[in-house]
């Protein structure tokens, strides 16, 4: 037997209700915001990566593969990749015309 609409909004107005008498409203409200903050910013990150380091874990299928992914990908969290130059307008029309634009 589940919770109906009703008693669901009941039980949610009496919680702020208790959370204003005792004066916790502005501490609960806190809370909240970083609760819904830290969410916001796993989903975005989070998420993507773990998707695309299970995928590459299925694609690499010999030990000594993953190790060379995994120490390619620490390497390029860790080291600095150094002063970025603008590309070449021939650069840019090469690969455009090999079928591979740049994203701009």
């Amino acid at each position: 037997m589940g919770l109906s609409a009703g008693a669901f909004d009941t039980n949610g107005f009496c919680g702020f209700v208790f959370f204003g008498l005792q004066g916790l409203w502005q501490e609960s409200m806190q809370t909240l915001a970083l609760t819904l903050v830290s969410v916001i910013i796993c989903v975005i990150i989070g998420l993507p990566l773990g998707v695309w380091a299970g995928i590459m874990l299925v694609r690499l299928r010999s030990l000594s593969l993953l190790r060379t992914w995994w120490a390619g990908f620490v390497e390029g969290w860790r080291t600095d990749p150094g002063v970025r130059r603008p590309m070449r307008w021939s650069t840019v029309w090469r690969m455009t015309r090999l079928g591979r634009p740049p994203i701009i």
